[in-house]
């Protein structure tokens, strides 16, 4: 097993699906901060959230970042093992990660996800509104992020075959490829190093995000006061900028348009991506007191 700099442990969901998880509490535990949550993007693990979990853990806060079904360390997800993934739902992605999450804590949940780890987040605080404070969402939206562009669905197509080559090169080991330590890199890199990420949940995760729309939903958010930073870099070409802007007016959320970066912002320059969120830090843990 890898070092870890955090607690690893392994849960099991209702559905026997085995979840990897890493914990972690801080020197100094302030009292009332909001419990923190990661959750990665596609292809990708926790180790890609560790830097913001050491700076929330220096500000006091305890919490856990969380790898999906088929990626990093957790397996396979068998609620859904042969289900056509074109039909998937972000619910059901959301709802996998909430039942794991529910496991260390119910309530004052700051919420941080990556891609489509953004999309499982920003559903968890529309379906229970009243267990978050606080949202980071990293290159995500609201809805559909290619805005109708069914190259897209090319491209997951591409993706998903491309990743079960990889699988089957590599073999069935799970490697844990830690982002943090290799910043700066493009993602055929970490592919080339070969890191598990294949299988039919993958597919669903990839394939929710192009039926995912919450236009009518996402005003409960702003209506309860839950606070939320978005960020952005200015060069991703997978989130739209206009569907972007669409979500942060109707969060109210402030924002972060960051130049001369991509859609793998948090892989590429993990410590500006921290340098962001710190700039917001007062703004995400103020008493939920109007």
């Amino acid at each position: 097993m890898p070092d870890y700099p955090f607690e690893h442990q392994m849960i099991t969901l209702d559905c026997g699906t085995m979840i990897h998880v890493e914990c972690f509490k801080p020197d100094s535990a302030v009292e009332g901060l909001p419990f923190f949550v990661f959750v990665p993007g596609d292809e990708l693990n926790v180790t890609v959230g560790y830097h913001l979990a050491k700076f929330f853990q220096k500000k006091g806060h305890s919490g856990i970042l969380v790898d999906p079904p088929d990626h990093g360390l957790s397996r396979q997800c068998l609620r859904y093992p042969n289900n056509d993934y074109r039909t998937a739902t972000q619910a059901e992605q959301s709802g996998i990660i909430n039942e794991a999450v529910a496991k260390y804590r119910k309530d004052n949940l700051l919420l941080a996800g990556y891609s489509s780890g953004g999309f499982d987040v920003l559903k968890m605080a529309i379906d229970n509104p009243e267990k978050v404070s606080s949202l980071v969402l990293i290159a995500c939206a609201h809805r559909d992020p290619s805005d109708g562009d069914r190259g897209m669905v090319a491209m997951f197509d591409g993706l998903i075959e491309e990743n079960r080559r990889q699988f089957e090169n590599n073999g069935c080991e799970r490697k844990l490829v830690r982002f943090d330590q290799m910043p700066g890199k493009s993602m055929d890199y970490y592919i080339d190093k070969g890191h598990p990420v294949t299988g039919p949940y993958l597919a669903r995760r990839l394939y929710a995000s192009l039926s995912f729309d919450e236009r009518e939903a996402i005003g409960v958010i702003r209506d309860n006061g839950i606070r939320v930073l978005a960020i952005r870099g200015d060069e991703d070409k997978f989130i739209k900028k206009h569907v972007f802007d669409e979500m942060v007016e109707l969060t109210n959320a402030e924002c972060e348009n960051v130049p001369g970066v991509g859609h793998y912002f948090p892989v590429q320059k993990p410590k500006l991506l921290t340098e962001k969120v710190e700039k917001h830090y007062d703004f995400l843990v103020r008493n939920r007191s109007f």
